[in-house]
């Protein structure tokens, strides 16, 4: 009788068993893995109608000194008049527009030769920012990027014709077109360090223009001072 009993106990827990195996839901399947990379045609591409400055780029140097300026003293007068400053040239009433490119904002306690500070060329605090721009020669002048055409018009003695000037017009008139801004006395400027301050309710420009091949820093030894411009705004 007990052994009748148990055999029916194991047979009922047997079928409970199978039962509640049948009714589980099965695993479902794992998840397909996901790109790494979105679909080709939801990945930007450059666009060239879009402004550089709204593209990610290293950002720009600003400017320090921008506007139209009169000459403040007889030798700005005499070497400029009024000047306008923009972000890529250097225009003056008594020259050609001069191009130039920003290429450092300096304090003024930084050397621009050996033991010589802007603070003091410039008259500013050591504290005060100053913009160096390096200067490009005229359009045109190709007298030192071709040295053969330059000494063969010596020895026919005939000036270089610089590129870009039309044909018939006088050497003096052609030498007029392409004449630096004068900043220095001798020679043309191979930078400019620039700095704004204000006097009162107006803004005064001082302006150096540095002559030397090497880069305006405390290494340069060849780096020569011109003499201060002052402006002022009106």
């Amino acid at each position: 009788m007990k052994s009748t009993l148990v055999l029916a106990l194991a047979a009922a827990m047997t079928a409970s068993a199978l039962s509640a195996c049948g009714e589980r839901a099965p695993p479902s399947p794992p998840p397909a893995p996901a790109d790494s990379a979105p679909p080709q045609e939801r990945v930007p591409a450059n666009d060239p109608a879009v402004r550089r400055h709204e593209r990610a780029a290293p950002p720009e140097l600003q400017a320090l000194v921008s506007g139209r300026f009169e000459p403040r003293g007889e030798r700005a007068t005499r070497a400029t008049g009024a000047i306008e400053v923009d972000d890529h040239a250097i225009s003056a009433a008594q020259g050609d527009e001069l191009s130039t490119e920003r290429i450092a904002i300096v304090r003024g306690d930084d050397q621009y030769r050996a033991g010589e500070r802007y603070s003091s060329l410039l008259m500013v605090g050591a504290e005060q920012p100053v913009e160096l721009r390096r200067v490009y020669p005229p359009a045109g002048d190709t007298s030192d990027d071709d040295p053969l055409a330059a000494d063969t018009a010596a020895v026919e003695g005939t000036p270089p014709v610089s590129a870009g000037v039309p044909a018939g017009i006088p050497a003096d008139a052609a030498a007029d077109r392409h004449t630096a801004v004068p900043l220095c006395a001798s020679g043309e400027a191979s930078y400019i360090a620039l700095v704004m301050v204000n006097e009162g309710d107006r803004q005064v420009v001082r302006l150096a223009g540095l002559r030397g091949d090497s880069m305006p820093a405390a290494g340069a030894s060849d780096i020569e001072a011109c003499e201060v411009l002052e402006y002022e705004s009106r």
